[in-house]
């Protein structure tokens, strides 16, 4: 158990968003079947891809590349270097109307 979390510290295994990479998939128009067969790999290692099971960098990186983006942009939640997205401040991103900090 320890040899695969010391894996997964070391970076050898990433682990994708299947929802990020099914949207990037049908926003190119790729089928899954034509997706597999540019990333050419086996079954097995698309499986893991759909599944959030980990996978080596470099099948990350082809995965990413044949979808146009960065590893970075699939990342799932359960990947240590998964880092969620800013919200910005201000009204229309759910922040109070008024600040009453340092009012008076």
């Amino acid at each position: 158990m320890n040899d695969a979390r010391d894996l997964v510290n070391n970076g050898k295994y990433v682990y994708l968003d299947p929802f990020l990479i099914e949207r990037r998939r049908i926003n190119l128009g790729l089928s899954r079947t034509k997706l597999i067969e540019k990333m050419k790999v086996v079954p097995n290692t698309i499986k893991a891809v759909f599944s959030e099971g980990g996978n080596l960098a470099d099948t990350a990186a082809r995965v990413a590349k044949e979808l146009d983006c960065q590893v970075t942009d699939l990342l799932s939640k359960h990947d240590p270097r998964y880092v969620a997205p800013a919200i910005a401040n201000g009204p229309m991103a759910g922040a109070v109307e008024w600040e009453t900090d340092n009012y008076l």
